[in-house]
């Protein structure tokens, strides 16, 4: 028997002698159609195939069975058998996701998911034998993808409950199926939960988070959080949040650096309804449409659908109000329309947090001075309204967000660690194991009070050996020496990313330009190299960037420092090259919607020295600016261009 033709394991298990076993696994079955039934394109096929083999790979899933019939075929995947590996649910799950997401491909999908005790193991007569599966959890599974609405896994109440800490999950209507008595529990998974971002728990900061998540449980209250990047504005934010009741609803509104206007309210809407950057205009408008449809309570917001299209998704809505009011007009809608979104989302309290003000643009202090006005005065919610806004303190822009009428104020400036909450980091960050004291009062001078960078130190002293941990304490190794330590940490978080392989730092590169936050199937295509997602793995692994995943999965860098240090690490005439890249990527992606990418493109363009390209889109990019009320946007699109 050849073994490379069977599921992983299977020859393994054969060679065993065993005949069967009982296991808990989880099943997907793929039902696929959408191809010609009296030519079918084999090219298409074996395209999905190649799709779908890469995806259920990388996850340590195995193909059991492919049917292939003129009036749909069918897959079918497990999890579990006839190798277990760590995390095999939720695997099963981010394959089920990815292989819905597969958009490249005019294939039709219904996927279905379940987990349960099935025999595995070789069945069949002297002359034909195979293995696979079989047991309730596998009908199940292909009874569930029956159901299934297209591009849309529907999962088990069992495969809910395993993975229910790591995805959030939409409720659909029971169904009644053959061969079960009840109605079956449905579930989709709607979006994987974020990791926690952090590699160590939380010290320090007592006094500032008590005061923190009181004033936001007093409600309304105006809140500056500001200090020098590394000092913890963020990880503060985070745990304060943690400790909020279900009664809060949460609206996180993050600003980048070159990002347009209005991108804070983009982002906090695109994350619920799963709005990817570069996905086709024609999904990201049925996505706005349906996820604004279902939670209008009073119609306001569904009328406002084209301002939030147009003016925070570039998604064009020819013959609308939106046509014929003038520029102010529109920003007074969209503002009404992101108020009405907060109101209509929130059912008791609600935090609207800021992060980066130092970035937010003067039409997005507009919109913020706009809202709270109306929330903090006139609206139900006033009495269970916090803003916080939170960023460097050498922002210029946001220092014009006005305090509400109304409204408590609270300025909190992060402050260095005191010498007694570097110990307490120290601590957490070595295992509680201690450090000799020469080399801790190094890592305190080198680090000052910035726990961002006392923790980069620590990891590069791990990472290149100086220090080994033994089984009460960390040495000193004798490759150990001061003054082979890097001066400050942009030298560490340098150090750091060399000691990846070539291909892992290339991928960093490359989503340093593109931003904070980078598609992977970017990176990807612009590599141009299969083996670019085990390598961005690789980076999540060794804590330079997190990964999320929803129906595309993206990676964000894990500090906006670590963002910079590997974007001025570039040569100057390979940034140019890596900007030229990602313009004509978006270029060939999008060359059917190019209109909703101008900024992009200007600033690209721009920063790669192309100049004839910069100057067309810089100009159709304020004038776009123009029509949506971005003034100071608008002007400096033309000043460039000039």
């Amino acid at each position: 028997i050849d073994g490379g033709l069977l599921p992983q394991g299977v020859m393994k298990f054969i060679r065993s002698g065993m005949k069967g076993e009982y296991r808990v696994v989880t099943t997907i079955f793929v039902n696929f159609s959408g191809y010609s039934e009296e030519d079918p394109d084999t090219e298409l096929l074996q395209e999905f195939f190649i799709g779908v083999v890469d995806v259920v790979d990388r996850y340590g899933g195995s193909i059991n069975k492919i049917d292939i019939y003129t009036k749909g075929s069918k897959l079918m995947i497990t999890f579990g058998a006839p190798v277990a590996h760590e995390k095999e649910t939720e695997n099963a799950i981010l394959t089920a996701l990815e292989i819905s997401s597969l958009k490249d491909l005019p294939m039709r999908l219904k996927i279905g998911v379940c987990t349960g005790q099935v025999y595995a193991g070789i069945i069949g007569s002297e002359r034909e034998k195979e293995y696979t599966v079989i047991g309730d959890a596998v009908n199940t599974a292909a009874r569930l993808m029956a159901t299934a609405e297209r591009n849309q896994p529907v999962i088990s109440e069992r495969t809910k409950k395993l993975v229910e800490d790591s995805f959030e999950f939409k409720e659909l209507p029971p169904v009644k199926v053959k061969g079960k008595s009840q109605p079956l529990a449905r579930y989709v998974p709607v979006v994987r939960k974020e990791r926690d971002p952090y590699k160590h728990g939380f010290v320090g900061r007592k006094r500032e988070l008590e005061k923190l998540v009181e004033k936001i449980k007093q409600g309304r209250y105006f809140i500056k959080i500001y200090g020098e990047p590394g000092i913890g504005k963020t990880r503060l934010l985070f745990e304060a949040l943690k400790r909020l009741g279900p009664e809060y609803r949460v609206f996180l509104c993050r600003a980048e650096e070159l990002k347009p206007a209005y991108y804070p309210f983009a982002h906090m809407i695109a994350k619920e309804a799963e709005i990817k950057e570069f996905e086709p205009v024609e999904v990201k408008g049925k996505k706005l449409e349906k996820y604004i449809t279902e939670i209008d309570k009073t119609g306001e917001l569904v009328k406002r659908i084209p301002f939030l299209g147009e003016m925070l998704f570039n998604i064009p809505y020819p013959g609308t109000i939106y046509d014929v009011v003038s520029a102010e007009l529109r920003f007074t809608n969209l503002s009404d329309a992101i108020r009405y979104y907060i109101e209509n989302l929130t059912e008791e309290k609600a935090v609207i947090v800021i992060e980066n003000s130092q970035w937010l643009k003067e039409e997005d202090v507009g919109v913020i001075n706009y809202i709270s006005r109306i929330l903090f005065t006139v609206s139900e919610l006033k009495n269970g309204i916090t803003l916080i806004v939170s960023g460097r303190p050498s922002g210029r822009v946001d220092t014009s967000i006005e305090i509400p009428e109304g409204a408590k104020r609270l300025d909190l400036k992060i402050s260095p660690f005191t010498h007694k909450e570097r110990e307490l980091l120290l601590k957490e960050l070595l295992k509680y194991k201690p450090l000799s004291e020469d080399v801790e009062g190094i890592l305190f001078r080198r680090a000052g009070g910035n726990p961002f960078y006392l923790e980069q130190f620590v990891y590069h002293l791990i990472e290149k050996g100086f220090i080994r941990e033994g089984k009460n304490r960390w040495e000193k190794t004798e490759t150990f020496s001061e003054e082979g330590l890097p001066e400050n940490v942009w030298s560490v978080i340098m150090g750091r990313i060399d000691r990846l392989e070539f291909l892992a730092k290339e991928c960093l590169r490359v989503g340093s330009v593109i931003g904070l936050e980078f598609p992977e199937k970017m990176v990807c295509s612009i590599v141009n190299e299969k083996k670019a997602r085990d390598s961005l793995k690789k980076t999540e692994k060794e804590g330079i960037t997190f990964r999320r995943v929803m129906e595309e999965i993206e990676y964000i860098f894990r500090h906006t420092l670590i963002k910079d240090v590997v974007y001025g690490s570039i040569l100057e005439s390979r940034k140019k090259e890596l900007h030229l890249e990602v313009a004509r990527t978006i270029e060939r992606l999008k060359k059917d919607e190019i209109e909703q990418y101008f900024d992009m493109l200007a600033i690209h363009y721009y920063q790669a020295g192309e100049w004839r390209k910069a100057l067309q889109y810089n100009i159709r990019a304020g004038d776009k600016a123009g029509e949506e009320f971005r003034n100071e946007e608008a002007i400096k699109f033309y000043l460039t261009a000039t």
